[in-house]
């Protein structure tokens, strides 16, 4: 049965958060809240990205060069800068040797070494699923695979759309096959080995469904049950799924009808965008749904059991209308306190104009009231002609970084939101930053300890997140004890932050001026 659940929002257009703190673009995050990332002169697309538990920041997907694409892995400092400790001042581009190579997927193992999952091809028709391992300062890993690539078993050709690291340390990759017809997982084992304890050689297809059948995400339960966010059907008439397999690769008969539950909201086309699990084992997914002409989000939870959680939205679905135009939802992430954040485009008419969508719903569904307008953030990108979030994650504070695209060079958001929300930050030192006196009338003495030696900055923040004295302090320093003794005179009476960053550290202090 097909059923629609509705949530009609206002038709006014937001471009940022109005007077909610949390939702408001961080004016302290690369310019004005934005980091373009960029490769010389290059076309760059995004296709994923992550936050490491330091705060930085990886950014994956495929840039365009005179022999075709390669592969790009780009890191950011926490603050949106490029990381000079990372490859080639925070940029590494591979190529795997292929006319047609990109990245899909990319995540951080617990020895911070970076994995991607991408695929090559000399036609863009056949390509071979591949996996990539870099060490944390970008240079491949050669104890992985075959001088840091991995690829399937022979002759397994195919689209890795996402990779999930086990706790033993093996690496699921999930996907289809080469003509979208077949969902396909490879389980590699940690040096980058297909695992023959997985269906015999590593590798399995299944098509319980007749016409198209993609994985798009996939995630691992505490018990080491896979779960894969589906699309199946066909054009005109795409559906979504869930599918919950055993660590065998057999359907978990336990789940849904015999391991698989579907959701068709209308009679048009699903999408499906993400999916996360919230600390009771609920899974959320997201997407889009056709309610012609347009589409809009949705976002639905399903028991671990695999029903409909009755406890969410309206029978366990929520469609979110951010706009008169077209809405898509491309990814989630699910907050500490379950709350669940979506990133997508709003706002499109025939393929052209709208802005970012960042989206955060309640545990139970509802739009939050605190977060933007009414839950809902929009943010234009200049010169993008169809700008839209394709990932989004967490920065230890709790702030929201999504990476976006729709112009030729992708670009990093940041979000405030998390119980700091425009509070102290404190990330890569021992110790937070000091300041005395506080208040000032001029002179403050801000104190830091280095555990190595590197260039430190510091600028000056208003409250409105503005830098509004950069680089007031700039040194290299050596490890140990540090006092940067500052001139704040010129500065109106108010409250302000001074910041550091370097390469391995981001902390700020809230300092009065008098």
């Amino acid at each position: 049965m097909r059923k629609l659940y509705y949530l009609l929002l206002p038709t006014m257009l937001f471009t940022t958060a109005s007077a909610a703190q949390e939702g408001q673009l961080d004016l302290s995050f690369g310019t004005d809240g934005m980091a373009v990332l960029s490769i010389d002169t290059l076309t760059l697309f995004v296709s994923d990205m992550v936050v490491q538990n330091d705060g930085k920041i990886v950014t994956t997907g495929r840039c365009y060069t005179e022999q075709g694409w390669d592969i790009y892995v780009i890191r950011c400092l926490p603050d949106g800068e490029l990381d000079p400790a990372f490859g080639s001042l925070g940029v590494v581009r591979t190529d795997l040797g292929s006319y047609w190579d990109q990245a899909f997927a990319v995540t951080i193992q617990d020895d911070d070494k970076i994995l991607v999952a991408a695929e090559s091809s000399s036609s863009g028709l056949q390509s071979t699923v591949t996996l990539v391992r870099y060490h944390p300062d970008g240079a491949l890993d050669e104890t992985f695979g075959a001088f840091g690539v991995a690829t399937a078993v022979p002759n397994a050709y195919g689209h890795p759309l996402d990779l999930f690291i086990k706790d033993g340390g093996e690496i699921l990759v999930v996907g289809t096959s080469a003509y979208y017809n077949a969902i396909t997982l490879y389980q590699f084992t940690s040096d980058g080995s297909p695992d023959n304890s997985f269906q015999l050689d590593g590798s399995m297809t299944i098509s319980p469904f007749s016409g198209t059948n993609v994985a798009h995400a996939v995630q691992i339960q505490n018990d080491g049950k896979a779960l894969l966010a589906c699309l199946f059907g066909a054009g005109g008439a795409y559906d979504v799924a869930v599918i919950r397999l055993l660590p065998d690769g057999s359907f978990d008969t336990g789940f849904g009808n015999e391991g698989i539950v579907t959701l068709s909201l209308t009679p048009g086309d699903e999408t499906i965008g993400g999916m996360g699990i919230q600390s009771d084992g609920s899974i959320v997914i997201t997407g889009a749904t056709q309610y012609l002409p347009n589409y809009d989000m949705f976002a639905a939870r399903f028991t671990p059991s695999g029903a409909l959680d009755e406890g969410f939205g309206t029978g366990g679905i929520v469609v979110i209308s951010t706009s008169i135009g077209s809405d898509r939802a491309h990814d989630l992430v699910i907050q500490p306190d379950d709350a669940v954040l979506i990133t997508g485009g709003s706002g499109q008419v025939g393929g052209l104009g709208g802005a970012v969508a960042v989206v955060r719903l309640t545990p139970d569904g509802s739009l939050d009231p605190v977060f933007g307008d009414g839950g809902i953030v929009r943010t234009s990108i200049p010169n993008a002609s169809q700008p839209a979030g394709y990932a989004v994650d967490l920065q230890p504070d709790g702030r929201v970084i999504v990476a976006a695209g729709g112009a030729f060079k992708p670009v990093l958001l940041r979000y405030k939101a998390g119980p700091f929300a425009g509070l102290h930050e404190y990330g890569g030192l021992h110790e937070p930053l000091t300041a005395f006196p506080n208040p000032t009338s001029g002179l403050v003495s801000i104190g830091f300890i280095l555990e190595t030696s590197e260039l430190v900055i510091l600028d000056v923040v208003d409250a409105m997140g503005r830098v509004v004295i950069p680089g007031v302090y700039r040194q290299i320093l050596p490890p140990g004890s540090h006092h940067a003794h500052l001139d704040l005179g010129q500065l109106v009476g108010g409250v302000y932050s001074v910041r550091l960053h370097s390469a391995s550290a981001y902390s700020s202090v809230q300092v009065i001026a008098d």
